[in-house]
């Protein structure tokens, strides 16, 4: 699908050069200079518009960035196309050749630059961290660092636009007043339009933060490592969609002091690398933890309408930080105070950098195999089961839906028995929750192959690849996805976990009768070893 989405975007940008070619060079210039006036003006106010005026606390905030952005483009566009237009009304005479040839070029440029605006503008929107199989920028599945990740863009349109406009705010229209550039207070925008989707479930969590649900408490540097300290509190207004925080480190970035004002290079810019917060009922309870998983994010206590957690940074020596931005609001940093020492140094046995070793890595998991196709705690009437899962005889074979408690009482023969088992195979359930002798979301995923493909192993050598996976969640629900005809063969599929606990995993395999299992693996790493006969 990243294939198809680089020819949509190149044939929009060759389509637009080839419009204005046949309007004339004088035309053709005369719109890049629109398109090029249009998207400084939205880079201007759009920050200003945004914080000051459509973040509300309401649904709409988590597109505000995005359709401020694309709207004060459009309309400054628009503006500017029909001013020129009445003082301007008549082409001049030039050789078609000249006007094909340079009209088309300067159409490229308007091309690229309107593309680049529109794609930072959609990233800026709430929605799920891929878009035709393109994510951008993100957390490695194995170790949780923020890189590059999957197939990147032929013609990284976002990229070269936000470089010609960080140019620009340290140049030609360099602020004249506030002296804020582009550059230096919000570097980097292509990657953020990536990486503030990278929220909770691969985009279900909160996009945006309105300014005043977030304070900065404090702010401290280890003179030492200059590792910087920003205690940050975040009240009722924070919370996804009313329930709980949830923060993941892509969200939450330093942007340090330029070195030089007129350099168009973007500082130095870092997310953290670890957080301290309450981890329980206890306020002493203030536990240190470190974003070295995907899966870890800044949780509130659940119940506890506000939280406070400290981020730390590993920021290069010579560099200071100047602003916080949490979910694309930013935030200007105090004065810094300076300490000697490991800011958590003071709580003893709250650091949880160095996590357990993994129960799987080659041990039995024979305690988390089930030979079972049952769906408990799941009850639920055929009658009631939604359009989006299939089942036949009352027995459940492909689809996704999300089960909540009930206490409804179904009669026997209307009942979902459990998951269809074709003549000669079993269902066999594998616990990968964390914790698990299976475990794939503790420290054996820095291990894991990246695209390796998961599979129980019998004991001739056959690999059974997972046909689904049961989602155990909290309040009550529960998950089921099946997909026997394409299966889910990518850890990557998997849906996340919190670190905290809480949720259970089961992966769901279609197996022979009658062979024994062995093991199982992702790629060629064994997680762990069995025994277990599927009778």
């Amino acid at each position: 699908m990243v294939y198809l989405l680089n020819i949509i975007l190149i044939l929009v940008v060759l389509l637009i050069a080839y419009w204005w070619a046949n309007q004339g060079l004088l035309s053709s210039f005369l719109h890049l200079l629109c398109v090029i006036m249009a998207g400084a003006i939205a880079f201007a106010f759009w920050e200003p518009l945004v914080a000051g005026l459509l973040l509300r606390g309401t649904f709409f905030d988590d597109y505000a960035w995005g359709i401020g952005l694309v709207g004060l483009f459009l309309a400054a566009l628009l503006a500017l196309r029909l001013s020129l237009d009445k003082l301007i009304p008549g082409n001049i005479r030039l050789p078609d050749w000249a006007n094909l040839a340079f009209g088309f070029v300067l159409g490229i440029g308007s091309g690229i630059l309107t593309i680049g605006i529109l794609m930072i503008g959609s990233g800026h929107l709430q929605g799920h961290t891929m878009v035709f199989d393109y994510q951008g920028y993100g957390r490695d599945f194995r170790t949780g660092r923020i890189e590059e990740v999957g197939d990147q863009l032929w013609i990284p349109f976002d990229r070269l636009t936000n470089r010609f406009y960080d140019h620009l705010s340290v140049t030609a229209l360099h602020p004249t007043f506030s002296g804020a550039a582009l550059a230096h207070t919000n570097p980097n925008l292509y990657r953020q339009a990536s990486l503030l989707r990278d929220s909770f479930n691969r985009g279900e969590g909160k996009f945006s933060l309105k300014p005043d649900a977030a304070e900065v408490r404090s702010f401290s540097i280890n003179e030492q490592t200059n590792t910087h300290f920003v205690e940050v509190y975040f009240d009722t207004l924070a919370r996804d969609w009313g329930e709980m925080l949830t923060l993941s480190p892509s969200q939450v970035r330093l942007i340090c002091a330029p070195r030089n004002r007129n350099s168009s290079a973007p500082p130095e810019v870092l997310h953290p690398s670890h957080w301290s917060q309450q981890a329980s009922n206890e306020p002493e309870d203030i536990q240190r933890f470190a974003f070295d998983d995907p899966y870890h994010y800044v949780t509130s206590v659940p119940g506890q309408e506000t939280a406070r957690a400290t981020f730390e940074f590993d920021v290069p020596q010579g560099h200071t930080g100047r602003y916080i931005q949490i979910r694309g609001t930013r935030f200007r940093l105090p004065r810094p105070d300076t300490t000697t020492g490991s800011h958590q140094a003071a709580r003893p046995g709250n650091d949880r950098d160095a996590a357990p070793v993994s129960p799987g890595a080659g041990q039995s998991i024979d305690s988390a195999l089930s030979v079972d196709n049952g769906i408990r705690p799941v009850v639920i009437s055929v009658n009631r089961l939604p359009g989006t899962i299939s089942e036949v005889d009352r027995y459940l074979t492909e689809g996704q839906a999300t089960f909540g408690s009930t206490r409804d009482r179904v009669a026997p023969n209307l009942r979902v028995r459990g998951i269809q088992e074709p003549a000669g195979t079993r269902i066999v359930k594998l616990d990968v929750s964390r914790g698990s002798p299976a475990d794939l979301f503790g420290p054996i995923r820095q291990q894991l192959p990246r695209g390796g493909r998961m599979a129980l192993v019998d004991q001739h050598g056959n690999r059974y690849t997972p046909i689904g996976y049961m989602h155990r969640r909290g309040q009550g629900q529960t998950a089921i996805r099946l997909e026997p005809s394409q299966l889910i063969p990518d850890v990557e599929q998997l849906p996340m976990l919190p670190s905290g606990g809480g949720h259970e995993l089961y992966l769901i395999f279609r197996v022979t009768q009658g062979v024994t299992i062995t093991g199982f693996s992702v790629g060629d790493l064994t997680i762990g070893t069995a025994n277990r006969q599927v009778r």
